[in-house]
């Protein structure tokens, strides 16, 4: 019989006392907690990172400035620089020391507070989170949920993490991480029916929001089309095709081969909006070259 072998991961107890936090108040006056200040030196630098919205605490030496025994302190301009990226004060900073950057890294968390005409008691601030999580929102935009056009993605995206940002609890862990899982499950959940609302839909539908109602098909020639329709010279309609790109030319040719709308983003590798995109540039060299208007 086996004996058996347990991996088990021990828990601590947080006890917030022990924290190293400072905070910025309404006033703009920085407040070093106690448990931090018996960490510092006598004399420190502070410093800010915009994009990554980060804090910097280190030993400052020659270049750096001494500070209070009560922790309270007014520096110039980082209020300024906080407030300038969206962020509202008061603000706190949670820090743990980084041995590879020798000094102390922390990020803005937010706190619940009581908002105007909402129900509940205190809630977080949309804006507030949206501003120290700046990336969340165009991270999923631009990776995840390809299919959905970028307009409808981005207000996907958005309105999940405005509702995160409504349901989120200590529990769940890390806010930062909490909020990029929502946004992707929802992503997931909406390109699953863009795709399986859209996945039929006929070239031969308008595309875009112009008046002249122009489709996919109108780039092949024929009689009863716009644009390319009213090509009737073979010749010349070759030897327009030759002074197109490769991706071009392949979208015409997946056009006279009947393929589905679907077949030809694979093929492609591009989104609707792509194709549509790729299908006007095709139709302006078009009348370029023909001599229309």
């Amino acid at each position: 019989m086996k004996t058996k072998r347990y991996a088990f991961k021990w828990y601590r107890r947080h006890d917030g006392r022990k924290s190293d936090w400072l905070s910025i108040g309404a006033d703009g006056v920085m407040h070093i907690g106690r448990a931090f200040r018996e960490k510092l030196p006598k004399r420190i630098q502070i410093g800010f990172d915009p994009k990554q919205r980060t804090l910097a605490v280190m030993a400052g030496g020659e270049e750096g400035f001494s500070w209070p025994r009560s922790g309270a302190f007014l520096l110039d301009e980082l209020p300024a620089d906080l407030t300038g990226l969206g962020l509202k004060l008061p603000l706190s900073f949670r820090l743990s020391y980084d041995s590879e950057e020798e000094c102390w890294l922390g990020k803005p968390y937010p706190r619940r507070t009581v908002q105007q005409g909402a129900k509940g008691g205190r809630q977080y601030d949309v804006e507030q989170v949206m501003a120290i999580y700046p990336n969340v929102i165009p991270d999923a935009v631009a990776q995840h949920g390809k299919t959905i056009p970028p307009e409808e993605r981005r207000a996907f995206v958005t309105e999940a993490f405005c509702e995160a940002v409504r349901k989120y609890q200590s529990r769940y862990g890390d806010m930062g991480r909490y909020l990029v899982r929502e946004v992707r499950a929802c992503l997931a959940r909406e390109n699953k029916r863009y795709v399986a609302a859209y996945r039929d839909r006929s070239l031969d539908q308008p595309l875009g929001n112009g008046e002249d109602g122009f489709s996919l098909y109108d780039l092949l020639p024929g009689d009863d089309g716009d644009g390319l329709a009213r090509a009737e010279d073979r010749i010349m309609w070759e030897q327009f095709r030759a002074r197109l790109s490769q991706e071009e030319q392949d979208l015409i040719l997946l056009l006279e081969s009947g393929c589905p709308l679907d077949e030809v983003e694979r093929c492609l590798r591009l989104e609707k909006v792509g194709i549509y995109r790729l299908g006007r540039k095709v139709r302006e060299k078009w009348r370029a070259f023909s001599g229309e208007a």
